[in-house]
């Protein structure tokens, strides 16, 4: 997978540069469906339950930040990363403190 500002892409047939360029496209991009070859549009930085990965939506933001999204990520003990970062460290700490339940 690839980061595109605060997510991540990946293409099933091996080409991620062309999806990188689909998702930092202005005017979207064209791409070829695996299976079928039929050209589909990609006009939207949407992702499938309608919500937008992009920080101008229109709505009231979520009380968690970027670094809390991408820690986690940067972090995973699965993909054997080193120890985290200080500013990891950090958002984990804040991401722990949100999501330990209120009184």
């Amino acid at each position: 997978m690839a980061p595109v500002r605060q997510f991540y892409v990946d293409n099933l047939s091996g080409d991620v540069a062309a999806t990188v360029a689909a998702a930092n496209s202005a005017k979207g991009a064209v791409y070829r469906r695996r299976a079928t070859a039929i050209p589909s549009p990609v006009t939207s930085r949407r992702v499938p339950n309608g919500t937008s990965c992009e920080s101008d939506h229109g709505c009231k933001p979520i009380p968690v930040t970027r670094a809390m999204i991408g820690a986690p990520q940067r972090t995973d003990p699965r993909c054997q990363h080193p120890a985290p970062s200080p500013k990891d460290a950090e958002a984990l700490r804040q991401l722990q403190n949100l999501l330990e339940p209120k009184e």
